[in-house]
């Protein structure tokens, strides 16, 4: 049984980026129902190793670490190729964008440049939209995105660097 201290610990924790971490396997995954069974796998994992964890500064990236494994994990069991799902608004939803200007021009333009954005996500990579998922979306920093992905931090920031590179020319040649 863990300590009043860990309890308290671990649910702080996850009441902060349990939010974060369903959308993160949300965007793994094309069912609810598998993406509800990776959210209780990633939080059972958590609770049960949560002695590992020796720096809370790192539990942010430490949860999406075991997050991301277990989507790895899933993908490995279903023998399909391991991919990321980038949940893209509708039209829908980038008409709900709030005006707070009060200037009609400027709101085109914002919801313009929304729909612009989300298209050229669409078009990149696995890999490019992952790391511009990871840094951008889920606003991890490149260290935890390096931990999470068990690579090195100077080739994370440079392939994070590449990653936007190529979202700025795909972004600049949509029309």
């Amino acid at each position: 049984m863990k300590n009043k201290y860990e309890t308290a610990f671990y649910n702080s924790y996850i009441s902060i980026h349990q939010r974060n971490i369903e959308r993160f396997i949300s965007s793994y995954v094309k069912t609810n129902d598998d993406a509800l069974d990776l959210i209780q796998n990633t939080l059972e994992s958590a609770w049960k190793n949560m002695h590992q964890l020796k720096d809370q500064e790192r539990a942010k990236s430490w949860l999406f670490s075991i997050a991301y494994h277990e989507i790895i994990k899933y993908y490995r069991k279903k023998k399909v190729e391991f991919s990321l799902f980038v949940d893209i608004p509708d039209d829908n939803d980038i008409e709900n964008i709030e005006d707070k200007s009060n200037d009609f021009v400027e709101l085109f333009n914002k919801k313009e440049d929304y729909r612009r954005l989300h298209s050229a996500i669409k078009k990149l990579d696995e890999k490019n939209k992952h790391l511009i998922c990871l840094r951008y979306v889920e606003e991890l920093s490149i260290k935890e995105i390096a931990e999470i992905l068990e690579m090195n931090y100077n080739s994370t920031r440079v392939y994070v660097s590449r990653a936007k590179q190529v979202l700025k020319e795909v972004y600049l040649s949509i029309e």
